[in-house]
């Protein structure tokens, strides 16, 4: 994400907190704010898709103890499930196969009750720095 790992500027400007990253799992936090809602005062959906992205990205990118991997979005499929109740959206993607240089991932974000709100399925691009 960005230059370097960690939240990059947009990352940042949309107040994502850092990833927690695991062995091919990542889960990355959102406090929901004002600026995040679409017309029915829920997580516009284009927020949603960014947590999955950037949850199945990082987990990717971080692999066999290695330094992290840049990664590059090729195809991201998304479902939408439910609306988010509470005050706080997280993301966790993981690694589910692929290669060398193309890796595939899943994600979920849920709300605060652990309610499936949406789900993603993504083929990455890898590549060592």
């Amino acid at each position: 994400m960005g230059k370097g790992f960690g939240p990059g500027p947009f990352q940042r400007l949309i107040g994502l907190e850092p990833p927690v990253i695991a062995e091919g799992r990542a889960t990355i936090r959102l406090v929901l704010g004002p600026d995040h809602m679409n017309r029915q005062d829920r997580p516009h959906g284009g927020l949603i898709c960014t947590l999955l992205d950037c949850a199945m990205g990082e987990a990717v990118s971080h692999r066999d103890g290695r330094p992290p991997f840049r990664t590059l979005t090729l195809n991201m499929s998304t479902n939408f499930i439910a609306a988010a109740r509470g005050a706080s959206i997280t993301a966790e993607g993981w690694r589910t196969g692929g290669g060398r240089t193309t890796v595939f991932a899943e994600a979920v974000v849920k709300d605060e009750d652990g309610t499936v709100l949406a789900t993603a399925q993504g083929t990455f691009r890898v590549k060592e720095q």
